[in-house]
């Protein structure tokens, strides 16, 4: 049988003998037959003679492979046999190299036949593969070390948006308060600078930490459900106070054509918004800033296109810069020129956003008379409820808001000093608990405060509260626990006690949680007077009635 099968090979033995790779063939009882030169080499043989006869454990004790491997080899080798099936792309336990390192091989095992086509025995290739698996190896290093960067930019980021976040949070507050004690219109004044001084300080702080966490993500939500209107109000309301101090007016027109709910990144949508307004009044220092909402084409994929149109009376951009001005860290003037300051960050972010949203933006701008940022955004009508969005921003909404066509004005208390309730205020920070109490209790609110966890669950056992607000960070338990255990002790009953977040770093992540928990509303830091008034009126008085409901039933 040996000599009719090798004389079967002897006419390509030539031919294999310089091919890359270790060809190999074995008779059925797994014994070598022939191979080519590079498995010669692996044995330090002379001559094919040497291979002829040997087995899988000779083998093994010559090259000191490991027992695995020889099993693994020998166990394959039968397989391929007894079935007559072929074992392809078979990547084989490493085995020892000239140099000590492990080489890696990739086997692809046949059958072949007699003359008589019965299964006489197994042909085999393996192809060092060794360099691939070094590559592989470093690659999944590397996205590991990438992986854990991430992570720690993500960490960087929480952190950095609760360290300094939260005290300017406060000095924002702080200066609200002390706002509403005053009576004299300089005084008043004054604090309003540091209000907006405040507001832009944060504004250029969250453009910095968006650059970061846009870097640091691959998607923005394209499908959220909103009201465009709602939005744009939503970002008057942002920047009343900055607005009101420069004494610039606020003019928006809102296409009646755009009434009722779309579909599309309200996400996106909003954050450009905010910069391309934001940016409007830094250069404006006086007449007006516009908002234009109107009706465009229909595209091929049945969106609608919606242009709305940010124009403002301010400084203009120069010619030159127009080509350059959505690149990242491009400025008008520099900080130290005195002219405005800024980080350069916000029309940049815009363009990211802009083509996240598949939408485009195109300037208009004359020096000295004024800059028109025209957005092209795709949209599509939607029968959907609003989506539960990120923005939700507490600064202060100073006087009223010039608006014309379409724009409801803002919503504030009838009679905010017939309000009292019961509050529980769960914060550590005592800047944050100062301020949330002045602001409430100026409201007729009785207020309670807990500093940690194990405080506010005996303060909550213990007595009825209209409305709780907390944090998320506190130094025993998060906020997370202690509102799961609030709800734990409210189960079976009628009333669950509306809770508030508050704090500094909000995600999409994190509102969802929220909202997972039973969580009524997650807030930025700091609560404003305005805010606190329209919370007691979504809240307090509902909460008041059933508790009082409650107590009867009980």
């Amino acid at each position: 049988m040996h000599k009719n099968i090798i004389n079967r090979f002897e006419n390509i033995e030539k031919i294999i003998e310089y091919m890359p790779g270790n060809i190999y063939w074995f008779d059925k009882n797994c014994l070598g037959i022939g191979c080519n030169n590079n498995v010669l080499a692996l044995f330090n043989f002379k001559s094919v003679n040497e291979f002829t006869g040997l087995t899988f454990e000779k083998m093994g004790e010559l090259a000191k492979w490991s027992p695995e491997a020889t099993a693994s080899f020998k166990k394959d080798t039968l397989e391929v046999i007894s079935t007559g099936q072929a074992k392809i792309n078979i990547e084989e336990p490493p085995i020892p190299g000239s140099h000590s390192d492990s080489v890696y091989y990739l086997t692809h095992r046949v059958p072949f036949y007699d003359n008589q086509g019965e299964i006489a025995g197994m042909v085999g290739v393996s192809i060092d593969i060794t360099e691939r698996k070094k590559t592989e190896a470093a690659l999944k290093k590397a996205k590991e070390e990438a992986e854990i960067a991430k992570q720690v930019q993500s960490d960087f980021i929480a952190n950095m948006s609760h360290d300094i976040k939260t005290p300017l949070a406060g000095i924002i507050g702080m200066a609200d308060v002390l706002a509403s004690r005053l009576t004299d219109e300089n005084d008043i004044g004054f604090i309003r600078d540091i209000i907006v001084a405040g507001q832009q300080l944060m504004i250029f702080f969250d453009n910095c930490l968006e650059v970061a966490k846009s870097e640091a993500r691959s998607s923005l939500p394209l499908t959220e459900s909103f009201n465009l209107k709602t939005l744009i109000q939503e970002i008057g309301n942002l920047f009343q106070a900055a607005m009101t101090n420069k004494g610039l007016k606020f003019i928006v027109y809102f296409d009646d054509q755009l009434q009722g709910n779309m579909l599309g990144s309200r996400s996106g949508l909003f954050r450009v918004l905010m910069n391309l307004v934001g940016n409007a009044i830094k250069f404006t220092e006086t007449g007006s800033i516009t908002i234009d909402a109107k009706l465009g084409a229909t595209s091929t994929s049945n969106k609608t296109i919606v242009l709305i149109t940010v124009k403002d009376t301010g400084i203009g951009i120069p010619k030159d810069k127009h080509a350059h001005i959505f690149e990242r860290f491009t400025r008008l003037t520099q900080s130290n020129k005195g002219l405005s300051a800024g980080s350069g960050l916000g029309l940049y972010l815009v363009k990211k956003y802009v083509d996240a949203m598949q939408a485009e933006i195109h300037l208009s701008s004359v020096e000295n008379q004024g800059s028109q940022f025209v957005i092209a955004v795709p949209l599509e009508i939607s029968s959907l409820p609003p989506t539960e969005h990120e923005m939700e921003k507490t600064f202060p909404l100073v006087n009223q808001i010039n608006i014309r066509k379409n724009i409801a004005a803002k919503t504030t208390l009838a009679n905010p000093m017939s309000i009292t309730a019961r509050i529980l205020l769960i914060e550590d920070n005592f800047i944050a608990q100062t301020v949330a109490r002045s602001i409430l209790t100026s409201l007729h609110c009785q207020v309670d405060i807990a500093s940690t966890g194990k405080e506010a669950m005996d303060l909550f056992e213990a007595g009825k509260y209209q409305l709780v607000f907390t944090d998320l960070g506190l130094p025993d338990i998060d906020g997370y626990g202690l509102v799961r255990y609030f709800r734990k002790i409210e189960e079976g009953s009628s009333y669950q006690t509306p809770i508030i977040i508050l704090t500094a770093h909000i995600t999409k992540e994190i509102r969802k949680e929220c909202t997972d928990i039973g969580i009524n509303e997650v807030l930025h830091k700091p609560l404003m007077s305005e805010k606190a008034k329209i919370l007691l009126e979504r809240y307090a008085t509902t909460a008041r009635s059933m508790a009082q409901t409650k107590e009867k039933v009980n």
